[in-house]
Formats: structure tokens, sequence, C-alpha cells
């Protein structure tokens, strides 16, 4: 968090959160073709923060060839699990318990799925983290955000 030493300053209040995921490449594929199982994740980068606090759904925005692409979750984990075949570029939004803006924060994650031919590896994780920033919160939601790891 950063303050002002100034009054007439606005009070920056920021959290960052972790979005990330795992694959791994299937012994068999699929009779669709399905060459991966993943897991995609979104968590506070504090260890102890507590997301259910902050956060009211995540949407994770699926490819459009997933079956009911538009995954919503309301309480942590904030993560969804399937079976795949190649990256895509997912969208995940993100709705704050708040009545003043911002109420949403999206982020554009990058799926990518490893290639398992010439010699690829079998299992791979990644991690990024997205800081999202808030001007003035009220001091309710400040609670909040501090209590998620802010």
């Amino acid at each position: 968090m950063r303050r002002s030493e100034e009054g007439d300053q606005p009070e920056i209040v920021e959290i960052d959160f972790t979005v990330g995921h795992r694959s791994i490449g299937r012994d068999v594929v699929t009779s669709q073709g399905y060459t991966h199982d993943w897991v995609c994740y979104l968590k506070s980068t504090d260890v102890h923060g507590d997301l259910n606090a902050l956060i009211q759904r995540c949407i994770f925005h699926l490819h459009p060839e997933f079956q009911n692409n538009k995954r919503e979750i309301r309480t942590s984990p904030f993560a969804i699990q399937e079976t795949g075949y190649g990256g895509f570029s997912m969208p995940i939004d993100i709705y704050f318990k708040t009545k003043k803006d911002p109420k949403k924060f999206r982020i554009e994650y990058d799926l990518d799925l490893h290639d398992l031919t010439n010699g690829g590896l079998k299992k791979r994780s990644y991690l990024r983290t997205y800081r999202c920033t808030f001007t003035n919160p009220d001091p309710d939601f400040k609670q909040k955000i501090l209590a998620a790891g802010g």
C-alpha cells in the first residue's frame, strides 16, 4: 500500500494476483484428440491472503470449442480443470465486492500447453503476476483488499 504524505493526494492500494496453470501430457490421446490435462488458477500472491473477502466471483473464458466455455467460480479455490489439445488466450474476469469502480479487473492469460513431440516435457507449470490498483477505496473495501494480501 502506498499513502501520500499530503492530505490532498489520492490513496493508492494495490494487490497482486498470481495466475498460473499446470499441464500434463496424457499417456493416451482421447478419442476427441485431447493430449493434455490442465488446471488454471488465480490466487493472492500473499500466501496468507483471503481472496474470498475480496472477490465476489471469477469468470474464466475458455476457447469457444469448449462446452460451457464461460466458467464462473464464486469461492476459492478460483480454479478450473480441463482436458484439451492446444493452448489459447483465456480472459479471466475478477469481480470485486465493492460498489465503487473498478468493480471488475480483466486478466488476459496465455494458457500455453507444451508440445509433446520431439521429446517435449511431460509436465509443465507457469506462473504470472498481475497487479490491480485501487484509488481512494472506501474503508470497508480497503480492509478487504488488505485481508486478501494487498
